[in-house]
């Protein structure tokens, strides 16, 4: 059966209003995966116990780790991109570097009869390492340009290339056969089956088996790589990944919802019976799985899921068993009863003992509220046998990561409400602690509740209209419209719902605001005279915008005050914001034409208005039928004195004159 691994929140909103009570659940284990576990494992089914203990044994200086190998209580460890291989002696904890090659990489090694031999790429050359004094020699060409595997079986050793993908076997004698080749690009993983060897390759991600000098393809995954291939209760197991073969993502996320922000994951866990029939368990959509290993009657899967190991029991059943503070989990090797690993990003040595621990937490994914919010009570899912106990704790802050600005753990009884202050983000560790390595408390997640806390409604624009503008529900119709209108109304959007009209005689003025917790927001107008006294427009209005009447004011210098608040939908604990619009004139008086007269085919006059410039003039000479627009001498109209003199084809019987303003106030005069 497939099962897919998937990030998943529930959240429970108990009202429509934001600043309602709501709920945040954590259960389950598509929940709880994204957390740290440290030294407690999750099972499938969404249980968390102590797991085995895991150990730091060594810290190598360096980034990355490729390989490591054990021989005479010392690990042998390639590392770093300029080719080195560490020694670190297991009893004394010395640590000392064994060689390093002045260019290349090593990603394999393995010890043969007594001596290491190291994989170099992109030369393709296999060098053979006195493990007392560190000096190396050339020891085998692979005519390839990558060796991701070096292994030892018998009398020989098997190494798998990339560049072209090869499977070559090099005997006692320096005498190599190719066994497989050029199936694809590179062939990166390989274990031994009883009369065969089965082999990973990139970019096909095929497996196939390598027997009696054939190649066989036994499966072909839709991921990319075959990562690594193991043997575990009666079936051939593969980690598969769309990734790059050549070194692992170089980016360390925690907590392990970010992973996905910097890269997408794929990878996939699938088992293979002994008639080659594969089965896809489960999918992996945001874990980088690269190694495997048998320990303790369990699958272990080292991932790139910020130092995550998953382990599979005999019934495939899912786990995360444990995690390092590292970027990647690169290879396992059991050594003396422990499993020991290596990381990358950076390069350790960790082991996991088969004793359990008895003292472990779990380090929730950080929630992230809409918007800042005050924190409720905390309701725990556990169960603690006589001889263990269990511990809560919580804390809250606003930055991404927790820091120095995030407040301190404070310790919480279960169903209590922690003394947080109000903030975006809040985080729980959940601690399992026993006193006996056989018996472990278990944790299956909970809940809590929250109040979204109010925030003050925000101010985006306040807009005064010329007057002539009118924010309506429909367009009026109008004989003429003043430039001053056009240039207004061009690429500005009214209100919503609404549309600009003209009207002479009046005057809107709109506010635009937006509220933080999405909460109605209520609007009050108010008309300011010059001297300060306040006149009501509206009063706790839906609407953002008012429009008064000019003919209903004396012609004088006003503004608007308004104030938005969002009173009701918080009531009592409410926010008001408030504000001025510029000062405007009220002018209602129309322009004044003057020294009218007719010469011959010239007609000449004067347009006055005290108060706004002088934008439309007309003329018509058959009653006002038909008109044509004519500019003062000075070729515009805008100004508030404006002079004409207008050349007609032939002298007329008579001649109307209309003249507007920028506010819309016009005059008519008939000259005959």
């Amino acid at each position: 059966m497939k099962k897919a691994l998937m990030v998943g929140l529930v959240f429970l909103s108990l009202s429509c209003f934001a600043t309602t009570m709501s709920k945040q659940m954590f259960k389950g284990f598509k929940i709880l995966k994204n957390g740290e576990f440290h030294n407690v494992s999750l099972s499938i089914d969404g249980k968390m116990v102590l797991s085995r203990e895991i150990k730091k044994v060594q810290s190598l200086n360096d980034t990355f780790a490729w390989d490591f190998v054990y021989y005479k209580n010392a690990l042998y460890i390639a590392a770093g991109e300029k080719g080195k291989i560490l020694k670190y002696n297991l009893t004394t904890r010395e640590f000392s570097l064994l060689t390093a090659f002045s260019e290349g990489t090593v990603y394999s090694i393995e010890i043969y009869n007594g001596k290491l031999y190291a994989g170099l790429s992109p030369q393709g050359k296999i060098f053979r390492v006195d493990l007392n004094t560190g000096k190396y020699s050339e020891y085998f060409d692979t005519k390839s340009k990558y060796i991701w595997r070096i292994k030892a079986k018998g009398n020989s050793l098997y190494i798998v290339t990339g560049m072209p993908g090869k499977l070559i076997k090099l005997d006692s004698n320096g005498i190599s056969t190719v066994l497989s080749k050029k199936f694809d690009k590179h062939y990166e993983s390989m274990v031994f089956g009883n009369n065969s060897i089965y082999v990973g390759t990139y970019p096909s991600g095929s497996i196939i088996e390598v027997k009696n000098g054939r190649s066989y393809l036994v499966y072909q995954s839709k991921h990319k790589e075959i990562k690594d291939l193991k043997f575990f209760n009666g079936k051939l197991y593969a980690i598969c990944y769309s990734g790059n073969p050549v070194s692992p993502q170089k980016i360390k996320n925690k907590p392990a919802r970010k992973v996905q922000i910097v890269q997408y994951l794929r990878g996939a866990i699938v088992s293979i019976d002994k008639n080659n029939v594969p089965e896809v368990l489960y999918t992996l959509t945001t874990t980088a799985p690269y190694c495997l290993s048998v320990f303790k009657g369990n699958l272990y899967i080292g991932t790139g899921h910020s130092g995550k190991i998953l382990s599979l029991n005999s019934d495939d059943r899912l786990s995360i068993a444990g995690e390092v503070d590292e970027g990647q989990v690169i290879k396992f090797h059991v050594i003396n009863g422990d499993l020991f690993f290596i990381t990358s990003n950076s390069a350790k040595v960790y082991k996991m003992t088969p004793d359990f621990s008895v003292d472990g937490y779990y380090l929730s994914d950080i929630f992230v509220a809409p918007h800042t919010a005050f924190w409720g009570s905390f309701y725990f899912d556990y169960s603690a046998p006589t001889g263990t106990r269990m511990e809560f704790y919580v804390r809250a802050g606003n930055s991404d990561n927790p820091d120095i600005s995030w407040g301190k753990w404070e310790r919480i009884d279960n169903g209590v409400t922690p003394d947080l202050p109000a903030t975006r983000m809040i985080q729980f560790k959940a601690r399992l602690i026993s006193h006996d390595p056989s018996l472990s408390p278990e944790f299956r997640g909970g809940e809590f509740y929250f109040k979204e806390a109010n925030q003050k409604p925000l101010l985006v624009s306040a807009v005064l209209c010329p007057q002539g503008v009118k924010i309506a529900s429909k367009s009026s119709k109008s004989e003429v419209i003043p430039p001053t209108y056009l240039s207004f109304v061009q690429g500005r959007f009214a209100p919503q719902g609404k549309v600009f009209s003209f009207e002479r005689n009046s005057i809107s003025f709109y506010v635009k605001a937006k509220d933080p917790n999405n909460d109605v927001l209520r609007y009050d107008f108010y008309l300011e005279l010059s001297s300060g006294k306040k006149i009501e427009l509206k009063k706790n209005s839906k609407d953002s915008f008012v429009t008064i009447n000019t003919l209903s004011f004396p012609e004088g210098r006003y503004r608007f005050y308004y104030r938005v608040s969002d009173n009701i939908a918080n009531y009592p604990d409410g926010y008001t914001i408030d504000g001025y619009s510029g000062v405007f004139k009220i002018d209602n008086t129309p322009p004044v034409i003057s020294n009218q007269s007719i010469d011959g085919n010239t007609l000449s006059f004067v347009v006055k208005d005290n108060s706004s410039p002088v934008e439309i003039v007309r003329l018509s000479t058959d009653g006002g039928k038909n008109w044509i627009d004519v500019c003062s001498t000075d070729g515009i109209n805008d100004e508030r004195v404006e002079i004409f003199k207008v050349n007609l084809k032939k002298k007329p019987d008579s001649v109307l004159i209309q003249v507007y303003d920028s506010c819309g106030n016009y005059s008519t005069y008939s000259v005959r």
